[in-house]
């Protein structure tokens, strides 16, 4: 579910979609940021807390460094539009 939230979000945000292409960034950018995203966000103890969730879960195969960064970014400051512009306004897409 978080995803569909994720992309909503990013869509109406941003104008980003999953398939947006960012220069000089991997063609699975989007898709990238938004796992790692979820992960940070899964293994935040307000989110876990409230759904209940007792198992830690790791990061993305291919993002730990993402995830580490995202990580000590959210657990920083909880701010959703200042934490995903870090990610999705870096440099010019399309």
């Amino acid at each position: 579910m978080l995803h569909f939230i994720f992309f909503d979000f990013i869509k109406k945000r941003y104008g980003i979609e999953e398939n947006t292409k960012f220069k000089g960034k991997d063609a699975k950018y989007v898709w990238r940021v938004s796992e790692t995203f979820n992960t940070t966000i899964e293994n935040w103890k307000p989110y876990k807390d409230i759904l209940n969730i007792k198992i830690s879960h790791k990061s993305y195969p291919g993002c730990g460094r993402m995830y580490a960064s995202m990580k000590k970014q959210w657990f920083s400051k909880q701010d959703i539009n200042e934490f995903l512009d870090k990610w999705l306004l870096r440099g010019k897409f399309r």
